[in-house]
């Protein structure tokens, strides 16, 4: 739009402001009669022409752009024309021709020009398809165009019309005419910023425009009529000039298409300011003429009051409508008042994700329940249902399908329920249940019922027959029980069931309770196990097959509880896991293990040493592993290719990017071993394409060794793939000289167990031993 152009911005404040003094200063020399008369009306006429073809240029300049040229543009632009034809010939007749004729073909530009603008006008007039609205405005507009054309009546028509013998009847009929239509489209334009396009800056210029035509027009025709009129001798002169330069504005600041609809309601003021008007109108009429009223003026008056009276009818029925609206408009807020109401409290004891009871209605009903005389003060049953490793479908398939697989189970648990029973949702995998007037078998019954509708294969989002397992607490309340306290049994007991396998029923007793408290107690000191030295590690020795001479060692994590005793790891490496504190014990292992063998390494710098540590799974997904090794092998000063990294096939196939986790700590120079082969899945294939070095048989093969001849031949098959694959093999769970010889004799390279040493600390540990091996004595690669 032209009015959006900033570089535009500051000439057109710049020309407006001289345009603005000029017509100042054109005032001052009219009204003040400054320089001789001829002086004052060259002057005066060529303000006209140039007002005008400033007029002329904007309108051209809008229709030029894209945003301009639309109907109201081209009207502009007509009008600019007219208004510059007839200024050009008001120029010629009294500058060329030295007459002032009263009638001539200037007066052709000047009426055509303003009927033009009354098209420009009527584009802003309201469309509506409401008769009321529509009829409201033209009443309004006939009763303030009444108005004005009675004070007009009164001021000067009555006047002219008695003047008119001295000319012509077309001469004063076109003289009477300009400020009767100025004062007509100007109340066009009134009602129309009234009615909603006040905002329209370009209307509000011609509404300016049009009240400096009617000034200079009224003031015209009085000077006509007291002594005649001489150019550039009359103070409204400048009138005219400021109102093209307005107009000229107003073309230059193309506005919207169809205003706001006179469809809102007005105030008391807005609404009775056309009456008053037309009353005040009438009244000055009536005292103008008391000496004498003729048939006009009663006419007047008679339209002022059927106008006056159809107005305020309108205006009735409008209050008696909106009333009914308003009376309607209320009934439909209270309703939806109510429903809102009723909404809100049904989310405030509902679950958003399943619509079923929350936990706060969860409450109430469990406090309903305890009171001795509810239910005759019969048993009622809790029941805490959990799903198992729903994290994982969260994170392998998304939130999506997770939150769809939650509701998929509330409907089977509701399904599963008796009339009367409670299902609800607490709040992300967990489900609670109140049974009421039940006993111990019959919640355990119902709650193996609900474990086997969760296990049923559900379809969710394309992916079919996905398997949700669960597990239950139960607890059995009666009157007078504690809700909360309830609450929280029905959860020891769900605890027990996860920590005894999951996917299991696990009834609230004490011995279930003190099993749940012994398991936190052991968690909470399990996370400061490293901190407060209680973590220690044994060594047990690697050693060739076939000479029996130790090659390394594998440093075996124990716990030494201040009052249990000493803990194996295959007691609080699953708990470690599953509370988050394997990280800090892995890094410290590797941290006592590395610093150990550094010390053996200075004792004996000779010593071809190697020292196996084990990962977790969990490890190897924190992303930190790579980076804890290569500072903890800073630090002690350990070569890399001293350390053995041991992972189990099942950290293959669970933790994320196994295989590229493994590769980094191999460029490292580590050695990765698969441990425990053989008692996992993994194929030919996964282990062809794993980065790993050696393969530790599973003890359970060693120990069915003897006289099996089944086990002999998968021995020798495994060992047969670890040296088709490339890599070093090494048996656990040696106990016998017997086991060592068939290992041996398949081509074993490595071995380990009691047979040649139990796990021992650092200190009972002989290194002395540990010599390179002879060539040829192993198997090893």
């Amino acid at each position: 739009m032209l009015r959006d152009r900033p570089r535009a911005a500051v000439p057109l404040k710049t020309a407006v402001l001289l345009y603005g003094a000029g017509v100042l200063a054109l005032a001052l020399v009219t009204t003040l009669e400054i320089g001789s008369p001829d002086h004052r009306r060259l002057l005066l006429n060529s303000a006209f022409l140039l007002g005008t073809l400033v007029f002329f240029v904007a309108s051209v300049a809008r229709v030029a752009s894209p945003v301009g040229r639309d109907r109201r543009g081209w009207l502009l632009l007509g009008t600019a024309t007219s208004l510059l034809w007839g200024n050009a010939w008001w120029f010629w007749y009294q500058e060329i021709a030295a007459a002032q004729p009263y009638l001539s073909w200037a007066d052709a530009g000047y009426l055509a020009g303003l009927c033009l603008l009354a098209g420009v006008v009527w584009t802003y007039l309201p469309r509506t398809g409401d008769r009321a609205a529509t009829a409201r405005f033209v009443l309004d507009g006939l009763l303030v165009g009444l108005g004005l054309f009675t004070a007009l009546f009164i001021l000067y028509v009555d006047k002219s019309l008695e003047a008119s013998a001295a000319t012509s009847l077309l001469a004063t009929a076109v003289s009477v005419s300009y400020p009767l239509i100025e004062a007509g489209l100007l109340t066009l334009v009134i009602l129309a910023l009234r009615n909603g396009a006040g905002a329209d800056r370009s209307l509000q210029r011609i509404c300016l425009a049009l009240g400096a035509y009617l000034v200079a027009d009224i003031g015209w025709n009085y000077t006509i009529l007291h002594g005649g009129y001489q150019a550039g001798s009359a103070p409204f002169d400048a009138s005219w000039v400021l109102a093209y330069g307005v107009l000229a504005l107003a073309a230059w600041t193309p506005a919207s298409y169809g205003p706001a609809l006179p469809g809102r309601r007005h105030g008391l003021g807005a609404t009775i300011s056309p009456v008053a008007l037309a009353f005040s109108a009438a009244t000055a009429l009536l005292v103008a003429n008391h000496d004498g009223v003729d048939a006009f003026h009663v006419v007047l008056v008679a339209l002022f009051g059927v106008l006056t009276v159809a107005r305020q009818a309108l205006m009735a029925r409008e209050l008696l409508a909106l009333n009914d609206s308003l009376a309607t408009e209320v009934r439909e807020q209270t309703k939806q008042l109510r429903t809102s109401r009723d909404g809100m409290a049904h989310l405030a004891m509902h679950d958003a994700l399943t619509d079923l009871p929350n936990r706060r209605l969860l409450l109430q009903t469990l406090e309903l329940a305890s009171r001795p005389a509810h239910l005759g003060g019969r048993p009622h049953a809790l029941l805490l249902i959990d799903l198992d490793n729903f994290k994982g479908v969260n994170d392998g398939l998304g939130h999506d399908v997770g939150d769809e697989m939650l509701r998929h189970v509330g409907h089977r648990l509701q399904a599963a329920m008796r009339a009367g029973d409670l299902v609800t949702r607490l709040g992300g995998d967990e489900f609670a249940v109140v049974l009421r007037d039940v006993d111990q078998p019959t919640a355990r019954h119902v709650a193996e019922r609900c474990l086997e509708a969760i296990r049923q294969p559900i379809s969710v989002s394309g992916h079919d027959r996905l398997m949700a397992r669960a597990s239950a607490g139960v607890v059995l309340c009666g009157p007078g029980d504690d809700p909360r306290n309830s609450l929280r049994r029905a959860d020891v007991a769900m605890y027990a069931a996860k920590e005894n396998g999951r996917n299991r029923v696990e009834v609230y007793d004490v011995e279930v309770h003190n099993a749940v408290v012994d398991m936190h107690q052991l968690e909470s000191a399990l996370f400061l196990a490293p901190a407060n030295g209680e973590l220690v590690l044994h060594y047990q020795p690697v050693v060739d097959l076939g000479s029996g001479r130790s090659v390394g060692y594998e440093a075996l994590v124990r716990w030494q509880h201040p009052e249990r005793g000493l803990i194996p790891p295959d007691k609080f490496i699953p708990l470690a896991e599953r509370i988050g504190a394997i990280d800090a014990i892995g890094l410290w292992v590797l941290e006592q293990a590395c610093g150990q063998l550094a010390t053996w390494l200075e004792a004996d710098p000779t010593q071809t040493l190697r020292l196996s540590v084990n990962l977790s799974p969990l490890q190897l997904e924190s992303g930190n592993l790579v980076r804890d090794i290569e500072a903890v092998l800073a630090r002690t000063g350990v070569p890399a290719d001293r350390l053995v990294l041991e992972v189990t096939e099942s950290a293959l196939h669970s933790a994320q990017d196994a295989r590229q986790v493994l590769s980094r700590l191999r460029d490292l120079g580590g050695t990765i071993a698969l441990d425990d082969f053989g008692s996992g899945y993994s194929s030919l294939g996964q282990l062809r394409d794993m980065p790993v070095d050696m393969l530790k048989i599973d003890k359970s093969f060693v120990q069915n060794l003897s006289g099996d001849s089944q086990g002999r031949a998968y021995l020798r098959t495994i060992v047969k793939l670890g040296q088709i694959l490339g890599m070093t093999v090494c048996a656990e769970g040696i106990e016998e000289r017997a086991q060592r010889d068939v290992l041996y004799s398949l081509g074993c390279d490595l071995g380990q167990g009691w047979l040649f040493g139990r796990p021992v600390p650092a200190g009972e540990v002989d290194v002395a031993g540990a010599r390179p091996l002879a060539s040829g004595a192993s198997h090893a690669v």
